[in-house]
């Protein structure tokens, strides 16, 4: 593997996420961590992220402020812009999902301090993951399910195919080997 450097010369470390994704808390004590140990965040990678060594900077926080739009993860720079103004200093994307800021100062307010307002964008925020997790399930699932049917459908009397669906509702590991059967049998 090859050495990376960030363009005023620091190396570059990639560290694989303790974390899952979706486990924004965590992360961001991650980071907060790695900072503590010299470790600076400068980006992500896949599953990764990636940092700079520096001088250990005890008290550093981070936040994580979730994308809103699934379709739009461009930069809102009046937000960066009051951010920047209470102490907040943007750092990098984790796409889709959060925007990441740094306060250097222990002292630097809180980026919400209403959990109301923050609960709805976070509301936002899953409800338009959710709808495209479905959608795009959807899109691969539906055209397959329909393919093994039409496929299935002239192996199988319309009688089986709904005892197969209801099945499938009661007992999908079973329904799974009587789709087997049908399909290879």
């Amino acid at each position: 593997m090859f050495e990376q450097y960030t363009q005023d010369g620091k190396l570059l470390i990639r560290k694989v996420l303790p974390y899952q994704l979706y486990d924004m808390t965590g992360l961001a004590r991650w980071f907060e961590e790695m900072s503590s140990q010299g470790l600076i965040l400068d980006h992500f990678g896949i599953r990764s992220a990636i940092f700079y060594q520096d001088k250990p900077a005890p008290g550093v926080r981070y936040r994580l402020e979730p994308h809103t739009a699934s379709w739009d993860n461009s930069l809102d720079y009046d937000r960066n812009e009051a951010y920047a103004q209470s102490g907040w200093e943007y750092v990098t994307n984790i796409d889709p999902y959060y925007y990441v800021y740094r306060a250097n100062d222990p002292e630097a307010e809180e980026l919400h301090t209403d959990p109301i307002t923050q609960g709805y964008v976070f509301e936002r925020y899953i409800r338009n993951h959710v709808r495209s997790f479905f959608i795009g399930y959807g899109i691969l699932f539906f055209p397959t399910l329909a393919a093994i049917f039409s496929g299935l459908a002239g192996r199988m009397e319309a009688r089986r195919i709904a005892e197969f669906i209801v099945q499938l509702a009661e007992h999908p590991a079973s329904a799974l080997s009587t789709l087997l059967a049908a399909a290879w049998g």
